[in-house]
Parts: structure tokens; sequence; C-alpha cells
């Protein structure tokens, strides 16, 4: 930077020869100091008019009464803090570089200032809130204290050039109200937390004159969740219940800064019991191990070895070493406490828990480093702590660091570095090191971690670490206490080790992020994974391949049983009703909660079935099979259900001869052929036997029962909770479809099949089953109307071409083009084998009646073996059939979709591949695989048709 246009001919003349040689050297040394005088040269006047006088948040404030007191608009006293600021530097910057002032006193002066602008923002602030809202009050009248608690190098005294400040704010009590001002009243808790609102904005709003100050606000209890401003009660019962080492640390510099400064004594008074155990325990030098583990992993994974804070050797290290002679004999010593870091290193000298070449060694080195960062971060204000040994300004940081010799310099940063370090190693034993600490380092930015994580092999690092962060922080409602935090660290080591084996660790990581926030009992899963290393293999497996069954396990902890001891999957229908009955037969009184409980019971079946066939312990035939019988058993509970409450409000349905109107649901589709797949819908018909009306006073006709009941069973069924919904229900297939009656009688259905039913209709109508009745004259009548419309007569070529024609017209709506990869529409699709198996039902079904089955893969067996469908064609058909069913279930469990489309993502598609034995990349011999497929169904089925066209 040009400085020559700092120093103007009224300056120069001004000032005297030698004045202006200093100030040109530093701003030689300092583009932020030349850039302050640039932009307001009066502040030279400021400097030389206090340039010997004591620096104290009084005279600080004194000096500069001349600002603040003008300073009465918001944007007026923003600017004044900052000319302050200026002025406070520039004075500083000059002790530092030309007069050479002692580290101590220099860091003592920036911090005086620090609390001085805090001061002022704070009586500002409160003026102008008190103003509006009144004086806050406590419940006996008092006016309710304020204070700010400086901490880490405010706290100690020796905030460096560019340093954050951190700070907390606590408040006497939140039982009480303002006074009331023009704005009316507020709660204690609502204008202290406005009043550190605005505090920090004072301080930390950047203007076009810059900031004051970086306010960090992190180290308060719950971090960035936690509240701005709290009453010291609540400090007092966070740090008994989750206070963790590293805060007992960051407290031992807790120090009142502004405000209320007798409440700040107070606030120490009350952490000190936690700060300063009355008797040591192993359990606290095993989390100081820990910490220092921590710290050498930092150093490790940063590999930034000029770094005067964090590297080797450097500030951090002489820090733990203070921190942790001082915890360890307060008990003792109670006099070795010192929150300024040199006065501490004396103070255990004293007391020979530092030898004296140690404590000589120690505060040499502290200086040497300190006056390092200072030059580091003077040059143009950032907050760095890295010595700039390769930019281009590094021989200007030698010479204001006094050296003339970048070997000189190295050899005295080794030496003071050196020493440190050792006496560092030397503190503690140091703990095995479990590399995931550095994951809960909250000096470790999210770049380091994304560094540990590639170098260990971790796909997507960046994204990952962000992840980490998010499991770590835990929950805003439940802070984690210290020994929990030790579990999910040793549990995110387990996690970790297993992640990294998969192909997608982002994906993976995402859904254990979602896992443990949802569940947060870290001790428990720690336990199981202990235990049973094996659950968290599987679970691994599950989330990294299947989003349908990482949702289930996500919400449903219980499922954690069935991963371990999977339980038979081949279920009775009977079996299921009776799982699901009992598990909401004492909730009835709260629907909420039994729509809760079904859910996950539900869940659990739908899991374990769903888990025996992704590990293939049944076949896709077996797996749909007991997919419909699950959802066959949760309607049929469903209906018993809402029949029961119903008929109390409104009676039982009669018949034309007074007798109980019986009903029959219809399964159709997939769920009346029992093809099942994951995500299916429940196409259903509701028939019931007869015209009439409910038996009480409240009475209405059996058709309005019936389709209330409809509707009662749909929304049982089909509500969302956060477990989920059970099924979705459609009910398109009733006759007249969607713009028909939600219910039928067995009259009114019959006549329409025999009449109206066209032939899209008898295709549906094929795979048509009564499923739940409640008199067995209902499943047979239904069964007779079934055999015949359907089997009485062959169809004709005519309904023969209709079936041809409306196959490709689904094709051209929905399979077109073929790039879809549309398993079911698409050209030679699973509606290919299924328009070809019914319509040969439909031809043959009246002369055979092994043909008059409901599913596709029974019938294809019973054309086979009655010679309708011969080797090459029923081959086709059979072996794709399969293909396409096991296709389907695998694109809807890996990718929590019911799409019919095969995916672009190549893990998905690689995933797929692996369960068909297909060991390639990308799952490219799977899309060969479909292609070969996809052609050999339609030209079986080109060949079945040609022969009745």
């Amino acid at each position: 930077m040009d400085t020559s246009a700092v120093f103007t001919d009224e300056i120069k003349r001004n000032l005297g020869p030698k004045e202006c040689e200093n100030l040109e050297y530093l701003c030689s040394h300092s583009q932020l100091i030349a850039k302050f005088l640039l932009n307001y040269p009066g502040i030279i006047d400021y400097l030389y008019n206090n340039l010997h006088s004591e620096r104290s948040v009084v005279s600080v404030l004194k000096s500069n009464v001349d600002l603040l007191n003008y300073a009465g608009r918001e944007s007026d006293f923003l600017k004044s803090l900052r000319i302050m600021r200026m002025r406070e530097y520039l004075l500083i910057a000059y002790k530092d570089l030309i007069e050479k002032t002692d580290v101590k006193d220099i860091t003592a002066n920036i911090s005086s200032f620090a609390s001085a602008a805090l001061e002022a923002a704070y009586k500002k602030s409160y003026k102008d809130l008190t103003r509006l809202y009144g004086i806050p009050l406590t419940e006996s009248n008092k006016e309710c204290a304020f204070c700010i608690i400086g901490l880490g190098k405010l706290g100690g005294w020796e905030l460096n050039f560019s340093s954050d400040v951190d700070i907390m704010f606590v408040y006497e009590t939140e039982k009480g109200s303002t006074a009331g001002g023009s704005k009316g009243s507020l709660e204690n808790h609502v204008f202290f937390v406005k009043l550190a609102e605005k505090i920090k904005y004072y301080i930390s709003e950047n203007t076009e004159d810059g900031i004051v100050y970086r306010v960090d606000l992190r180290l308060r209890p719950d971090g960035d969740k936690g509240a701005i401003a709290l009453p010291l009660r609540s400090y007092e019962l966070y740090y008994e219940s989750y206070g963790q080492s590293w805060e007992r640390m960051m407290l031992l510099k807790s120090l009142p800064v502004a405000g209320n400064l007798e409440l700040g004594t107070r606030f120490f008074e009350v952490v000190k019991p936690f700060v300063f155990k009355k008797s040591i325990d192993y359990k606290l030098i095993d989390e100081l191990s820990r910490i220092k583990s921590k710290i050498n992993e930092r150093v490790k994974y940063k590999k930034d070895h000029m770094n005067v804070k964090l590297g080797k050797g450097g500030i951090r290290e002489i820090e733990f070493i203070i921190q942790v002679l001082q915890i360890l004999n307060y008990s003792k010593y109670p006099d070795v406490f010192r929150r300024n870091s040199l006065e501490a290193i004396h103070a255990l000298n004293e007391y020979n828990l530092l030898g004296k070449d140690e404590a000589d060694s120690l505060s040499e080195s502290y200086i040497f480093l300190r006056k390092l960062e200072h030059m580091a971060q003077i040059e143009k204000g950032l907050q760095t702590h890295r010595v700039p040994i390769n930019s281009q300004g590094f021989d200007k940081f030698l010479e204001r660091s006094g050296y003339t010799d970048k070997e000189d310099f190295l050899k005295d940063y080794n030496h003071y570095t050196g020493s440190v370090n050792r006496i560092f190693n030397d503190i503690l034993k140091e703990n095995e090191v479990n590399p995931v600490s550095i994951v809960f380092d909250e000096e470790m930015g999210n770049e380091d971690i994304a560094e540990y994580l590639e170098s260990i092999g971790i796909k997507d690092a960046q994204e990952c670490a962000g992840i980490l962060a998010k499991i770590v922080s835990g929950r805003k409602s439940r802070p984690r206490s210290a020994s929990e935090t030790q579990i999910l660290a040793r549990l995110l080591s387990m996690v970790i080790n297993e992640v990294k084996t998969t192909q997608n660790p982002l994906n993976t990581l995402g859904y254990f992020e979602k896992f443990f926030s949802t569940n947060n009992t870290i001790h428990f899963f720690f336990d199981i994974f202990c235990e049973m290393p094996k659950i968290l293999s599987k679970i691994t497996t599950i989330f990294s391949i299947s989003p349908y069954l990482s949702n289930i396990i996500i919400k449903n902890s219980n499922i954690l049983d069935y991963i371990y001891d999977p339980k038979n999957p081949f279920y009775k229908e009977n079996e299921l009703f009776e799982t699901l009955y009992k598990s909401i037969k004492n909730v009835e009184d709260d629907e909420e909660y039994e729509y809760d409980i079904i859910r996950k019971k539900h869940q659990e079946l739908l899991f374990n079935i769903s888990y025996a066939y992704i590990n293939k312990d049944i076949n896709v035939i077996q797996f749909n099979r007991s997919l419909s019988k699950l959802a066959k058993a949760t309607v049929k509970l469903a209906f018993i259900r809402e029949e029961g409450r119903l008929s109390k409000r409104f009676g039982r349905p009669k018949n034309s001869e007074e007798e109980d109107c019986g009903y029959t649901v219809i399964g159709m589709g997939k769920l009346g052929s029992e093809e099942m797949s994951l995500g299916t819908d429940l196409d259903m018909i509701v028939l019931y036997e007869d015209d009439g009306e409910t038996s009480s006073s409240n009475n209405i006709s059996n058709k309005v029962y019936y389709s209330k009941l409809v509707q009662k069973v749909i929304s049982f069924l089909s509500t969302i909770t956060v477990f989920g919904q059970l099924y979705k229900i459609d009910m398109r297939l009733r006759p007249s479809g969607a713009s028909g009656t939600l219910v039928t009688s067995l009259a009114s259905f019959e006549d329409y099949q025999k009449r109206k039913a066209m032939t899209w209709e008898k295709q549906a109508m094929l795979r048509g089953s009564a499923f739940y009745y409640t008199k067995n004259s209902l499943k047979e009548h239904f069964e007779d109307v079934k055999k015949d419309v359907l089997f009485r007569t062959a169809i004709s070529n005519d309904e023969v071409r209709e079936i041809y024609d409306m196959r490709k017209r689904i094709e051209k709506e929905k399979g077109i083009p073929l790039s879809k990869n549309n398993i079911k529409a698409g050209y030679g699709g699973i509606i290919d084998i299924e328009f070809a198996v019914q319509m040969l039902q439909l031809v043959y079904g009246c002369k055979y009646e092994e043909l008059r089955q409901t599913s596709t893969h029974n019938v294809l067996h019973a054309l086979k073996s009655s010679g309708i469908l011969k080797g090459r064609d029923y081959y086709a058909l059979h072996n794709s059939y399969l293909f396409y069913r096991n296709l389907e279930n695998l694109i809807r469990a890996y990718q929590n979709t019911s799409a019919s489309r095969l995916p672009r993502d190549r893990d998905v598609l690689e995933h797929i591949s692996l369960f068909f034995g297909f060991k390639d990349s990308g799952g490219e011999k799977l899309m060969k695989e479909y292609e070969t497929v996809r052609k050999t169904v339609r030209a079986a089925f080109n060949r079945i048709f040609d022969k009745y066209l």
C-alpha cells in the first residue's frame, strides 16, 4: 500500500521529522494503520495526546468521551465505536512497533479497549431499551443486573491485535419483567436477549468503517443453539448437568468485563465448584488426557507447523499446561489460580508445580509466540496465527519481529516451540488416540476434518465433515453431557470404520445422522454395537443401499431387534392379524397414539419381510406373497376396527329380511393376486349384501353406512403420522370407476359385470379375490359372478384385438421413448407379460380351470402344464417375469420411490447388479440383461398374439 498519501504537507508541518519517520515506519508495516490514518488523519493528535497515559478501561472511556457523548443516533454510535478503535489501535501499534513495549502490556491495552468498547455498547443499548420497555426488575422490585463475561484471551486480559472476543451474557434472574416504557413491558428474559443482541450488533456489525470485534458466542451453554443470554441459575444448572471438561478449562478465564461487575463475580462463584472440584478423580485426569490427545491429533492433521497458536509447541499447548496444573492442584493450592497466562506460570512456579527452568522456558516461549502472533496480525488486521514464511511480506515480518536473518528466526522458533512441546508431552500420560476426536475439536474446521476423512479413504469428505458436525452438535433441546460426548466419539469411530467401506459414504453417513438425531440414546446404541458389532455392520449395509429400509430404521429403533434376530418371514395371514391387533388392543381411547403404534408394528413386520428378501432368504414370489398377506391382515383389522365404532353410532345394517347385512372386500390388482411389491397401492372394491338401513334411532341407509365405513378405513390406512402411512388406497377399479359410488351392492355389481363390463375390466377382474367377508355366501357369490362373466365362453378375436391395442396405447402413453427404461409400461415390459397371460386366461379359462387363478406367476405354470404355452414362450415369459419383479422391488428398495423406471444413478444400478450376481461397475451388465429381456418378452408377446389376430 502506498503510504505517501497519508502524510500530507499539513501533517508533515505539524509533526517533527522523528514523528514522521516513526509513523511512516508504522504504516509501512501495517496496511491497517495506514488505512486508519488515510481515512481519519485527525487520530494522529489523539496518539500524541495519550501516548504516555495509562490505558485502563476507565481511561479509554474517558479519553473518548468526546466521541461517545454526541453519538445519540445508532449510526453515529456505530461510527464512534469504530473511530475509538482506530484511535486506540494506532496508540497500541505505536507502542508495540516503535516503543517496543512488553507483550504483557500490549495485550493488556488491547483488552482494556475491548472491555471499554463492550461497556460503551452495553450502556448505549441499555439506555435505548429501557426507554422503550422500562428498567428490568426482579420479583422484589429491584433493578435486575446484567454482566458481560469475557472468556479466552479477553478473560485472561491478553487479547492479541486481531482477536475475536469470546463472551457470554448473564443476567440476574428471569423472574420478573421490565417496568414499562413507550413500547410496553417485556419479560426479563426477552429484554436481556434483546440487550445482548444489540450489544453484539454494535460491536460486530460491518460498516464502512469495519467492525470493532468479531463476537464469538459459541462458548455459551449449548453453543450456537443456546439462548444468547441466560440467568445466573441456568448457567449453574447447565454446568452441573452437562458441563464438560473443556468447559471447565474454558471457565478458568471467565472474567466480568462490562456491565454489573458484582454480578460477574457472583457468576464465577457459581461456576467455581464445577471448575475446581473438591477432590481429584481419575475420570477428570482421563478426560484431560483425552483433551491432550485431541491437541496432538489437531497438530497431526492440520500439518501446520508454523502456526503459533495451534502448531506443535504453540500457544495452545502452553495454555493446556497451565490449565491442567491449575485444575488438578487448586484444591491444595488455591493461589495458583490466575487468569493471565504469564501470571499463572509465575504462580505455578512459586508452588513448585513448575520448575524454575520450565517456568522460564514457558514464559519466554509464550512472549516469543505472542509477539509473532501480533506481528502477523498487525500487517492487515486479519485473524491469522501463521508465520507468513512463504509470503512476499515475510521480510517485513522478520524486521518488525526483530530479526534480520531467516535462519536465526527459524532457530529460535524451533527452540521455543520444541521446549514447550517437551513440557507438554510430560504433563500427562496421553491416552490411546481416537482419531475421530478431531471431529469434536472446536479448533478444527470442516476443511481439517475433511482432510482427515480423505486420508482414511472416504469420498465426498467435505460434505461428510458437515454431517459429522451435525451429529456432534446433538439436539438443541438436549445438549450432550461429557460422558455422552466421550461415548459418541467412540461410537463414531466404529461408524466411520464401517462407512468408509461403502460405495457412498455421504448417503450412508447422512442416514446415521438422522438415526442418531431421531433416537437420542447414544449410550444404548454404543452398548449394542460394542456387544453385537454385526448389527452395526448390517445397519451400515442397509444405510448404504436401501433408502426405503433406512427410513424405517430411522423412525423405529425397535427394528434393531429384527436386524439382530430376524424372524421367520413366512407369516400366515391370521398370525399377522393377531400381531397387529394385539399392538393396539389396549390403546383404543387414544387414536393418535393408536395410529402411531399400529404403524410402528406394521413397519417392523414389513422390515422383517423385506430384510429377508434383500438377504435372499426368500425369493421374489415368496416376498410378494408375504407383503400381500401383511396388507390383507392390515385391511381386515381396519375394517373390523372401524365397523365396531360405526355400528355403535348408527347400529348394524340390515338386509331386506331384517337380518344382519354382510359385506366383502375384494382385493384387486397386485393385492388380489398376492403379487404386491414394495410401495404398492392397495386396489380394492367393497360389495355389500343388500339394500336396507341400519337398526337404530339414528339410522342411515346401508349404502351410506358402508360408504362411511370405507371412508373411515381409507383414513385409518392412509393418514400420515411421524411413522408414515400404512397404505395408499385406490378404489378406481370399482364399477364405473372414479365416477361410480364408493360401495356397490352385490346385485348391482353382478348386473354391471354381466351387462356393462368392458374388456379391460374383465382383465382387471381376473385378479379379483374376496379376502375379507362377513358371510361365506358373499365370497361364493362373488366367485360365481366372476366365473360366469369371465369363463363362460372364450373371448372373441375382436376382444383379443382390444387387449392388444390397449397394450400398445399404454406403451405409447407411458413407455416411450425407450430411453425412459420403464420396466412396467415400456417396450417388452411387465405389462407385455400380464396382458399376454390375461388374454390366454380369457381365451382358455372356460376350458381349463387351472387357468382361473389370480397370480400371473401361477397362471404361467398352468399355461405350460396345459400345453397352451410351449417351452420357448413359457421360459421367455416366466424367467423375464421373475427378473422384472425382482427389478421392480429393488428399484423401490434402493431408491425409496414407487417409480417403475430403471435408475440413472450408477451407484444404485451397481447395487441392483450385485443382487443379480453381476459383479461389474456401474450396472453395465444389468443394462445389457435388461435389453435382452425386453426384446425376449416382446418377441414372445408378438408370437402369442399373432395366433389370434
